[in-house]
């Protein structure tokens, strides 16, 4: 199986800058002996020269200074320990060192429960070092629990991204290794029958706006017929905040189109989601 690893470019919340004006009217901050801004923009000098951990520390020691009117930056400095242990699993996954890239997505969903890119790298990782187990004949229980596992969280990417034949192939297989066959069977069938592919969704978080870029990929649909997705981003409570369709014609079967939208974003981005129309 060719699993691709979501990209996830280390791209901090941009509004952290800001910071330092209201630091600076935050009588609460005032009282304090460290100003949580200035930990803050070590924060993020640390995570510019790829000093992941101590970029972390950094942010978890702000967010843990930060009181009063400042804790409205809590969802911003949550949303980058999420990126920074995320980037760390990355790290780790192409260094093949699975173990600590599970260990370091786990964590960065801690901090963000809604990116399906970081549940989605989790997938993979666990898929992969399941397999490995299995081949090296593990216990029949660490093998069997990582498969389950793997079933939770892939669920969960499924139904925010229902358009990736690549993961009804680690479900389908992951069912098959489980000897749940018919299972298997339907998750194969239902990969065979998928119309189009999404990938490559790229999110851009912005003070304001939020843009979307993509692939739409035409598996069995007529050229030229109308694909419709639409776009919900959603906050860091889950809850939706900013809707967009997208309506583009499919290329030949086997081609891909590509699709961009944005959408004016008030509050804290931290995933998306898609449904086809």
């Amino acid at each position: 199986m060719n699993l691709r690893l979501a990209v996830l470019a280390l791209s901090l919340a941009a509004a952290l800058p800001s910071l330092d004006l209201r630091a600076q009217d935050d009588p609460a901050i005032e009282a304090g002996t460290v100003n949580p801004s200035s930990v803050i923009d070590e924060a993020r000098r640390e995570a510019e020269a790829g000093q992941l951990d101590r970029a972390i520390a950094s942010y978890e020691r702000a967010l843990a200074l930060i009181r009063g009117s400042s804790r409205t930056y809590d969802p911003i400095i949550r949303f980058n320990l999420a990126t920074l242990h995320a980037a760390k699993g990355i790290d780790a996954f192409q260094a093949d060192q699975l173990s600590e890239a599970v260990a370091s997505f786990r964590n960065s969903l801690e901090w963000n429960p809604y990116s399906r890119d970081i549940r989605y790298n989790l997938c993979q990782a666990m898929y992969i070092q399941a397999s490995r187990l299995k081949e090296h004949n593990a216990s029949a229980e660490e093998v069997t629990f990582l498969y389950s596992e793997i079933l939770a969280e892939a669920s969960k990417v499924r139904e925010v991204d229902p358009a990736n034949p690549n993961l009804l192939l680690i479900l389908g297989y992951t069912y098959r290794n489980l000897g749940e066959e018919n299972r298997a069977a339907s998750v194969f069938e239902d990969k065979s029958r998928m119309p189009l592919e999404v990938n490559a969704v790229r999110m851009e978080v912005g003070a304001s706006e939020t843009m979307l870029t993509g692939v739409v990929k035409n598996l069995l649909r007529k050229e030229g017929d109308s694909i419709q997705l639409r776009f919900t981003m959603l906050a860091l409570n889950g809850m939706p905040i900013a809707t967009s369709d997208v309506d583009v014609k499919a290329a030949a079967p086997g081609d891909s189109v590509t699709f961009a939208t944005s959408m004016k974003t008030t509050e804290d981005v931290a995933g998306w989601r898609y449904e086809v129309r």
